[in-house]
């Protein structure tokens, strides 16, 4: 039996402008909820914008340009010994480490609201000041001091 419902089709859609969007909003939301998710992140944007006086999204594309590791570290066994072996990542990878770290940085953060976490996360991570921008520079240095062993990377 069909239900006879009106489509609520003025809800403002990030996912529809670009890739990275729709990923943050796919790492945003919980048990299914994507409308909640697309709302802290407009509200999100729009704090930057009233904050900040600049484009948000300009904003955003810069926080996770820092924030995106470009360079992993993998324990390889070759010889009965455990390398740390530095890797370089692919590029759909490094976007989802980043947007990940991003939201789970938010997460333990100790604002009110989500939206303000994660606008308060973005802010941060363009100052270079967020944890997830330590995680990762730790990255990144964990790797460069493991860069003799490189070579045995395939």
């Amino acid at each position: 039996m069909s239900r006879n419902r009106k489509v609520n089709n003025t809800v403002f859609s990030y996912s529809d402008k670009c890739l990275m969007l729709s990923k943050l909003i796919n790492y945003i939301m919980r048990d299914g909820k994507k409308r909640m998710a697309m709302l802290i992140l407009k509200k999100s944007l729009d704090y930057i914008n009233d904050r900040l006086h600049i484009n948000p999204l300009k904003v955003l594309y810069e926080a996770v340009d820092n924030v995106t590791p470009y360079i992993e570290v993998r324990n390889m066994r070759i010889g009965g010994v455990s390398y740390q072996i530095p890797i370089d990542i692919p590029v759909d990878r490094r976007l989802g480490l980043g947007l990940r770290w991003m939201v789970d940085a938010a997460k333990q953060r100790r604002e009110v609201t989500a939206w303000l976490r994660l606008a308060w996360e973005i802010i941060d991570s363009v100052l270079r000041k967020s944890s997830s921008f330590k995680r990762r520079e730790t990255m990144h240095s964990l790797a460069k001091n493991n860069q003799a062993f490189a070579h045995m990377g395939w």
